[in-house]
């Protein structure tokens, strides 16, 4: 009786751990190049995409691996059309969606990252959904997802759907806790081809750098923490790539990028307020890049009535200028009034910048 039952188990387990050539491990190329998918190629690809979502489901590491990368392979196809990405995705995303909430993190995200080359607007959907999910893995696989779909080159999302992404990134960058997924953010809305997007970018990252700063230790070690200072560069320098480029420049560019580095000045003295030798040790690098697109910008707007020149920047660059700097732009109601371009600041006062 056992060598019987230990043959069936056998005979089981090597039904599972049939190689991927037994379950459509690809699709022939007209589906996929198809601009207009016949019943017979809807049923080929609905068999396609069942028989691997089953794999991504799975317990086992490898069979996910694998049924990721056979769903993957015709939606990274150059070839593959609008048509095809919308017959796709009505078979394929409300079970991916399903699986997005699974408890297993490695399942929710190789949904995601599925989701992510779809690029429709159901897909898009899904991926906004899960930017809220309380996981911080899965709010990266979202937003990775995102960034993927912005790279796709034939997409089958809306403009306004494209859009409506930007908005709730930049949503998710004022009040995103994590500091992976923060820079995952900050990396999605520099991918965007919308031209709204660095503009988007300048004003969340002003909206999160004016929130008041706690001196707790635990906080300041979180604001410390190195992801989110290199997020915060790469956001700073990205932009004064876009400031310099007039083919990128949006109207709206230089006035948010001036308030964006005027603020990261701030936030930078603030916590210098809090502990001078550990601002002066992490956080130079990103002042001095701040400083370096707010005079950037200051020259693109020259002709501009300003409220407040940034000669002290010029003359001392670094923590002097910028220290000089935020003592000037500070009114007689111990706020900053007198920044650069006249931006208001509902926090930060000239004492202290701490809750």
């Amino acid at each position: 009786m056992f060598r019987r039952t230990q043959i069936l188990l056998t005979a089981l387990l090597g039904c599972l751990l049939l190689p991927l050539s037994a379950v459509a491990q690809t699709l022939p190329a007209p589906i996929i190049s198809s601009q207009s998918l016949d019943d017979q190629a809807r049923q080929q690809l609905e068999q396609f995409v069942n028989a691997h979502m089953d794999r991504i489901a799975s317990d086992d590491f490898q069979r996910r691996r694998d049924g990721r990368r056979a769903l993957l392979a015709p939606l990274q196809d150059p070839s593959a059309t609008t048509a095809f990405r919308l017959a796709y995705s009505r078979i394929a995303t409300p079970t991916l969606e399903t699986l997005t909430d699974s408890d297993d993190p490695s399942i929710a995200l190789g949904a995601l990252m599925v989701l992510g080359r779809i690029a429709t607007d159901d897909s898009v959907d899904t991926l906004l959904l899960s930017l809220r999910n309380g996981s911080p893995a899965v709010r990266y696989g979202a937003v990775n997802g995102l960034r993927q779909t912005f790279d796709v080159q034939v997409s089958a999302v809306p403009p306004a759907t494209l859009w409506k992404a930007v908005r709730r990134l930049a949503a998710s960058l004022r009040e995103e806790t994590d500091p992976f997924v923060t820079r995952a953010v900050i990396r999605a809305l520099r991918a965007s081809p919308n031209p709204t997007a660095g503009v988007e970018l300048c004003r969340a990252l002003s909206r999160r750098l004016s929130q008041p700063i706690s001196d707790k230790e635990e906080a300041r070690r979180q604001r410390m923490h190195s992801f989110l200072l290199d997020a915060y560069q790469e956001a700073i320098k990205g932009l004064l790539e876009d400031v310099t480029d007039p083919t990128r420049t949006h109207p709206d560019l230089l006035l948010a990028t001036a308030e964006v580095s005027a603020r990261t000045m701030v936030w930078c003295v603030c916590l210098h307020e809090i502990d001078p030798e550990s601002a002066e040790e992490h956080l130079g690098t990103l002042l001095e890049a701040a400083e370096v697109l707010l005079l950037t910008v200051h020259l693109n707007l020259a002709e501009e009535t300003l409220r407040q020149e940034l000669a002290g920047i010029v003359q001392r660059p670094g923590w002097p200028g910028a220290l000089d700097a935020v003592k000037e732009w500070v009114g007689p109601n111990n706020r900053l009034t007198n920044a650069p371009y006249g931006f208001q600041s509902e926090h930060f006062t000239a004492a202290t910048c701490l809750e």
